[in-house]
C-alpha cells in the first residue's frame, strides 16, 4: 500500500478569544488558506466558541453556527501502553484535553481505498508551548496508511489554553467485510515523552471506520465543502438561515404526504437564482456502484420549484453532470439511480457535488435528498 503523508493542520483559537468577542489570539500560527479548509473545520471555530465558553462558564456573543446535538467524544481506552512521564527537562508540564471529533463519525462506512482526513479538536491544558518540535504519533490499533510520526506543525505555536484542530490523512483498507478499523493517536514532546488526554494523560484520540462498498452522503454531510452564492458556509449550518441552510433529518415530511427516511435537506438562499451546493471529499468508487435515493419537495411547501443537479469530478478534469431534476410541488418524488460505470468513474477517486438552485421565486424551495447514498 502506498505510504500516505500524515498532515497536521492546526487552526488555533486562544481561550481569551473564545470568551470575549473581538479580541485577537496572542500567538502566530501557520494558517491554511480558507479555500483549502473543509468547511466543517471552519465551522468548528464557532462550535468550539460555544462549547468551551460554556465549560468555562463565561458569557459570549451568540455563536454564528448551531451547536450539533453532541460532538462525538472518545469513550474507548487506547491499547495497552505504559503512560509516559509528562514532566521533562523542558521545565513545564505537558497536558491536553479532548474537545471532540470534527470529521468522520465513529463507525462510518467508507469505500475501500478511499483517501480521507480525520480531524479532532484538542486543547493545550498544560504549561508548555507546543511548536514544530512536537509530533502527532500513531499509538496503536489500525494505522490505516498514516505515517507513524509527523511534526505537529511547520511553524508557529500553540499556547496553553488554546485549541488546535489536528488532521491526519489516512486511507480505508482495500478489503470489505464486517469489521471495524480503529487507530489511536497521541502527541509527543521534544524529549520523546508521549502523552494523551484524561486523568492519567494516557488516553488517545482515535478514528473508527468500517470498509464497505457503500457511502452515505447523509451521514457524512460535514465531509463536504458547503457553499452558496456568497461563498463558503459553516457545517453544521444555522437552521432557517435566509442565506441557505442544510441538515440531516431522520423522518422529514414529503410532498406525497408520506414520511421519508434518513435524508439530507438542502435549502438555497432566499433570493432569485439562489444556489446551495455540497462538494464531498473524494471517494474511491467500487465496481457496480450507483448513486441512489429520491429527490423532492418538503411537505406543505406548495411554492417549491427548484433545479437539482449532481456532478462528479476526478483529479485534473472539470465537473461532469450526472443528472438534473426540476422539482415542483406535484406530489411526486423523483427516483435517482445513476450507474457510475457509464461515466467512467469506477476505480477512481471522485468528488461528488450536490446542488440546489431556485427556479423562479425562492420561497418554499426545501429540497429533500431522501436516503441519498453510493452503493450497488
Amino acid at each position: 500500500m502506498k505510504k500516505l503523508k500524515l498532515w497536521a493542520i492546526l487552526l488555533v483559537i486562544s481561550a481569551s478569544f473564545l470568551s470575549s468577542c473581538g479580541s485577537e489570539p496572542a500567538s502566530t500560527v501557520t494558517m491554511v488558506p480558507q479555500d483549502q479548509l473543509n468547511t466543517s473545520v471552519a465551522a468548528t471555530v464557532a462550535i468550539l466558541e460555544t462549547r468551551v465558553a460554556g465549560l468555562e462558564q463565561t458569557s459570549t456573543a451568540a455563536p454564528t453556527a448551531t451547536l450539533p446535538a453532541t460532538p462525538t467524544l472518545a469513550t474507548q481506552m487506547p491499547l495497552n501502553q505504559t503512560a509516559q512521564p509528562k514532566n521533562s527537562s523542558l521545565g513545564c508540564l505537558d497536558m491536553m484535553s479532548f474537545v471532540g471529533d470534527v470529521t468522520i463519525p465513529d463507525n462510518v462506512v467508507i469505500p475501500p481505498g478511499t483517501v480521507f482526513r480525520k480531524t479532532w479538536a484538542i486543547k493545550n491544558t498544560g504549561y508548555c508551548k507546543w511548536d514544530k518540535n512536537y509530533s502527532v504519533v500513531f499509538s496503536g490499533g489500525d494505522q490505516l496508511g498514516g505515517a507513524a510520526s509527523t511534526p505537529l506543525m511547520q511553524d508557529g505555536f500553540v499556547l496553553p489554553g488554546q485549541i488546535a484542530l489536528v488532521t491526519v490523512e489516512l486511507v480505508s483498507p482495500d478489503v470489505t467485510g464486517d469489521r471495524t478499523y480503529t487507530g489511536f493517536w497521541k502527541l509527543r514532546n521534544p524529549n520523546g515523552a508521549i502523552f494523551g488526554w484524561g486523568d492519567d494523560g494516557n488516553r488517545s484520540f482515535y478514528v473508527s471506520i468500517r470498509s464497505g462498498n457503500t457511502f452515505s452522503f447523509v451521514d457524512n454531510l460535514c465531509s463536504a465543502v458547503w457553499s452558496n452564492n456568497d461563498g463558503l458556509m459553516y457545517c453544521p449550518s444555522k437552521d432557517k438561515d435566509p442565506n441557505g441552510y442544510f441538515k440531516q433529518e431522520k423522518s422529514p415530511g414529503l410532498e406525497n404526504g408520506l414520511t421519508g427516511g434518513y435524508s439530507l435537506v438542502m435549502v438555497p438562499p432566499q433570493r432569485d437564482n439562489g444556489v446551495i451546493r455540497a462538494k464531498f471529499a473524494p471517494i474511491k468508487v467500487p465496481s457496480g456502484s450507483h448513486i441512489r435515493g429520491l429527490i423532492g419537495c418538503g411537505y406543505g411547501e406548495e411554492n417549491c420549484n427548484f433545479k437539482a443537479t449532481i456532478y462528479a469530478s476526478v483529479p485534473g478534469n472539470e465537473d461532469q453532470v450526472l443528472g438534473v431534476w426540476t422539482e415542483t410541488y406535484d406530489g411526486l418524488n423523483a427516483e435517482i439511480g445513476i450507474p457510475l460505470n457509464r461515466f467512467g468513474l469506477v476505480g477512481q477517486q471522485v468528488r461528488f457535488t450536490f446542488e440546489i438552485e431556485t427556479n423562479g421565486g425562492p420561497q418554499g424551495d426545501v429540497a429533500i435528498w431522501q436516503g441519498i447514498y453510493l452503493g450497488e
